[in-house]
């Protein structure tokens, strides 16, 4: 398994006792530890051993090729396998969530054949003997190690997410929470970014950060504010599109004014404003502004006798090449 899932899984086990146990007993698996040193010791990983500091519990291993260490944990995987599973049938997720939650119940409350007492009856005692959680307990961000590239972006997860340009080449810690990522620089916060799905080779760019180079690259300002528009949604790209051709001469005014709505009102409100301004055939800063003010009141229709639709207007890149096509080949057979 992957790290991430490993160390999420030892917090919500945490959760669900309500204290951190003293001592941790793991394998020498890679998403632990990473060999032994010249005294025999443990290479533990930094990711464990942030957390093992944080909730205050001591990582042991088993000794390499000790199988009888690794006993209790493994009989205990084969007795839930032998005890839970057999005869049952499951619908979907929450059927499997639903029926583990009722057989925990169940074995947790009847008396152990090991010790003569329901381990529910002795879960207080070891409560008592545990350590307390951390407030960090309910969102623990994972943290990895980054650095800060030359686009003032930090890999992680196969996605990359963007810092002030100031920090460039800079060492950060990045902590993964479920779904942030928040990324550190010593202990300032640099970033606070919404986690894309993992290996989506993503950029997700807060145009904040590259703020002090806009006033001499006012072309990246402008298509670093589309970049973050086209995240709305779907007619995003459809009215971007359109104002493209329409607005050529002052775009970057418009897509300034765009964004400043995005920032106004959220994506929400501007995706819907932008559904409405392309089935409209009116696509500008103005009209968004016109509609989310007023997001229940239709856009007016413009129609002037004698004067083609905006449909024939804004004829699609593919009609002229196929004049193009046409006329090539007339050429030819000439």
């Amino acid at each position: 398994m992957r790290q991430e899932t490993l160390i999420r899984g030892l917090v919500d086990c945490f959760l669900a006792l309500g204290f951190v146990p003293w001592v941790l007993v793991f394998d020498n698996m890679k998403t632990v530890t990473s060999g032994r040193d010249a005294a025999n010791q443990p290479l533990w990983t930094p990711g464990l051993l942030q957390l093992a500091a944080e909730f205050s519990f001591h990582p042991q291993a088993c000794d390499p090729r000790a199988g009888n260490q690794k006993g209790s944990v493994e009989s205990l995987v084969k007795w839930v396998k032998g005890n839970f599973l057999p005869g049952r049938v499951f619908r979907d997720d929450d059927d499997v969530a639903t029926q583990t939650g009722e057989w925990l119940t169940m074995a947790n409350g009847r008396a152990s054949s090991a010790t003569g007492i329901p381990p529910m009856d002795r879960l207080g005692e070891e409560a008592i003997n545990g350590g307390t959680l951390p407030t960090t307990a309910t969102d623990y961000g994972l943290l990895i190690p980054g650095q800060v590239a030359a686009d003032a972006t930090v890999a992680a997860l196969g996605n990359r997410y963007s810092v002030p340009v100031a920090h460039v080449s800079a060492p950060v810690i990045i902590r993964l929470h479920r779904g942030r990522v928040r990324i550190f620089r010593d202990t300032a916060l640099l970033a606070d970014h919404e986690r894309a799905v993992d290996g989506g080779r993503e950029r997700i760019i807060d145009p904040a950060h590259f703020a002090p180079l806009f006033e001499r690259k006012l072309r990246a300002q402008a298509m670093l504010y589309r970049d973050v528009l086209l995240t709305v949604g779907e007619p995003a790209s459809d009215f971007l599109s359109a104002l493209s051709q329409r607005h050529r001469a002052r775009l970057r005014e418009e897509i300034l004014a765009v964004y400043a709505l995005y920032e106004q009102y959220g994506a929400d409100a501007l995706r819907a404003a932008m559904v409405r301004a392309v089935a409209a055939g009116t696509c500008g800063a103005d009209a968004l502004t016109l509609l989310l003010a007023a997001p229940s009141s239709p856009l007016p229709v413009l129609v002037l006798p004698g004067v083609p639709c905006q449909e024939e207007v804004d004829r699609a890149l593919g009609i002229y090449e196929a004049w193009v096509q046409i006329d090539v080949a007339s050429e030819v057979r000439v």
